[in-house]
């Protein structure tokens, strides 16, 4: 159980990073779309990007609600 609290924590954490991350270049991006181009910018989409893919391959159907 204290293994499950500890994950589903660090989980909580990791989402919230994610979500101001890309929010961060969003913002970037409606002010300038140069922003986009930067490599350091473009290896944080790829991030969210693997990191939702696998969030989708786990929670399967699951998953299209919280969309």
């Amino acid at each position: 159980m204290v293994y499950e609290g500890l994950g589903q924590m660090i989980s909580a954490a990791q989402d919230l990073n994610i979500k101001l991350q890309l929010q961060k270049i969003l913002g970037d991006a409606n002010q300038n779309m140069n922003t986009l181009m930067i490599p350091d910018t473009i290896k944080q989409i790829d991030q969210v990007i693997k990191i939702n893919s696998k969030v989708v391959e786990s929670a399967g159907a699951a998953y299209i609600s919280y969309l």
